[in-house]
């Protein structure tokens, strides 16, 4: 029980994670033929209902096979037969909602066979009700926390929340709580999942339960300018059990007052790719907000999010790389500008 409860608990409270996998076999796969001997020598009968629904997901790295429906495909047809000549029937393909997911990684001429303990990926913690146009992933948002070096101790601001993925980041780990504690796992639908499992997986969740504080030790601050998105977010922090920890508020963020002393502000600024914004109006915003926030004497520091290095330079001052992060298919770049910026 040790592998499932490690992977329980990795499930619960890992922020940076996008699948937590279990291994379950591995073998040979130089071809097509021998990657379906493998998938129908393991014992899938042990993990597999066959009255109840599965899905699998393949993944390729310098294997002759390059084609990853294929890939799927040819252990989907090792898994159902090794079951029709096990148990006299074969389980339903269901990709939307299967009942247990199965991953398939080929690492040149071996396959490497897992189950999927959260079915769904990380980043849905499940309290998202709407996002804005260009959502962060929550998993990117708690990467640029964590690399950047937020404080909760200290005020935080993000006066381009969107639709408040970074905040809400910002206030659950200032509060210490399990980002999957409001989200269901693929392993709570496992035909194995039996009742000590059960049990263990219901104390893992009534101690992070515990352990999460009552408030967030500093205020933290979200603005947009649009209206639409404050909404969303409003609502985004009520589903994650942080709104009252946050205050919500339409500011332009070239027009930034009232901030507490020491604020650390972190955003993720719009950049073109997926907005669709005009070269010289990017930046031209750019050019203001540097010259707003670089001399703004609440903020002690400033961390941002972005791929296009003309951008940033057109903020002014120096910037501190933390490090290179993609969102979406669009390398970026984590900076850091602020008084000890060398």
């Amino acid at each position: 029980m040790g592998e499932i409860t490690a992977g329980m608990r990795a499930c619960l409270w890992s922020r940076l994670a996008s699948r937590v996998l279990l291994e379950i076999g591995r073998g040979p796969a130089s071809d097509a033929d021998s990657l379906y001997e493998t998938a129908s020598s393991i014992a899938w009968e042990d993990q597999i209902d066959p009255h109840r629904t599965f899905a699998v997901r393949a993944t390729v790295k310098g294997s002759a096979m390059t084609h990853t429906k294929f890939v799927a495909l040819k252990v989907k047809d090792g898994i159902v037969d090794r079951l029709r000549a096990q148990k006299g029937r074969r389980p339903n393909v269901d990709t939307r909602r299967p009942d247990l997911s199965v991953s398939v990684h080929l690492e040149g001429d071996l396959a490497l066979f897992y189950l999927d303990m959260a079915d769904e990926p990380l980043h849905r913690r499940g309290w998202r009700s709407k996002g804005g146009q260009a959502p962060l992933k929550e998993t990117l948002a708690a990467a640029m926390l964590r690399i950047g070096g937020y404080d909760p101790g200290l005020p935080l601001c993000d006066p381009m929340c969107g639709s408040g993925t970074l905040v809400i980041e910002a206030a659950q780990m200032a509060r210490r709580m399990a980002p999957g504690l409001n989200r269901g796992f693929g392993f709570e639908r496992w035909p194995g999942f039996d009742e000590g499992q059960r049990s263990k997986w219901r104390e893992l969740r009534e101690q992070a339960r515990d352990k999460a504080l009552p408030a967030a030790p500093a205020i933290i601050i979200a603005s947009d300018r649009s209206a639409e998105a404050i909404e969303a977010a409003e609502k985004n922090a009520w589903h994650a059990g942080v709104a009252k920890d946050i205050s919500f508020d339409v500011v332009d963020a070239r027009s930034l007052d009232g901030l507490p002393k020491g604020c650390q502000l972190f955003s993720n600024p719009p950049y073109g790719e997926r907005l669709g914004r005009r070269r010289l109006q990017l930046e031209g915003l750019y050019r203001q907000l540097g010259e707003h926030w670089l001399s703004h004497p609440s903020l002690s520091r400033i961390v941002i999010l972005s791929p296009n290095k003309r951008l940033t330079d057109c903020l002014g001052g120096k910037a501190r790389e933390h490090a290179a992060l993609t969102n979406g298919p669009i390398r970026c770049h984590l900076l850091e500008f602020g008084n000890e910026t060398p």
